[in-house]
């Protein structure tokens, strides 16, 4: 059994074991299956993957679609452990009249800049996102003016730890529009920019569009996360 999830990145199936399956396979029909399992020492692990079967590094995305879906489940008001991507968070679950309603944090990490010559020779700041899974972001006059092998080798670059993605990024009449190297569009595509930006602007609302979907974040929301979102922002009611 399953169910459906449509979010701003596309539908979702989420498919739930009562053990670890042996491995994971994607439903056919979605660009994205997310596996929820129970965990030996968390209440439960969560798996993605994209539709031609990869494994997919979207530990937010997986954290907050696992909470709506539980919320949706009818359970108490309280938080569950979820294990994903070698990361823990505290799940939320909410009562179901305020699923849409919810806010979701992300928490603060480090940024640190460098500046490295790329794309015909010309100066660009690097930001390298901390953590475990790491980002690498650069501001360019247009998120496509470097080519997407440029940004590709900007994941392995000499003196700096290596990323799980990459992103160009612009600023348009006050939206931000970028590219990333992630072939599946995810939340956790996005999110380095939005941490980015919170860092560089401290608070506010601001909007991502990437691949022709907008994303809407609150910046500096509070003391311990960088970045908010809503859940009416990111699930759809249909």
């Amino acid at each position: 059994m399953y169910r459906v999830i449509n979010t701003l990145t596309g539908a979702l199936a989420v498919v739930t074991h009562t053990e670890r399956p042996i491995s994971f396979a994607p439903l056919c029909d979605f660009p994205k299956t997310l596996h929820l399992y129970p965990s030996e020492i968390h209440d439960l692990e969560a798996t993605m993957i994209s539709e031609g079967g990869a494994l997919l590094c979207a530990p937010y995305e997986s954290a907050f679609v696992a909470s709506h879906y539980l919320s949706g489940k009818g359970l108490p008001q309280s938080s569950l452990t979820l294990f994903t991507c070698g990361e823990v968070f505290e799940v939320p679950i909410y009562s179901g009249n305020c699923v849409f309603e919810a806010v979701y944090p992300v928490k603060r990490k480090q940024f640190f800049a460098k500046t490295v010559y790329i794309s015909g020779g010309m100066p660009h700041q690097l930001y390298t996102e901390c953590g475990k899974i790491r980002a690498r972001i650069v501001e360019a006059p247009s998120e496509v003016d470097i080519s997407c092998e440029h940004l590709k080798r900007m994941c392995v670059i000499d003196g700096l730890p290596d990323t799980s993605r990459a992103v160009a990024y612009r600023e348009c009449d006050g939206v931000f529009r970028m590219a990333s190297t992630d072939k599946t569009l995810t939340l956790d595509s996005v999110l380095p920019l939005a941490s980015l930006l919170a860092h560089r602007l401290g608070r506010g609302e601001v909007t991502v569009i990437c691949r022709g979907t907008e994303f809407r974040f609150t910046l500096g929301a509070s003391h311990d996360s960088s970045v908010c979102l809503f859940g009416r922002d990111f699930f759809k009611n249909a």
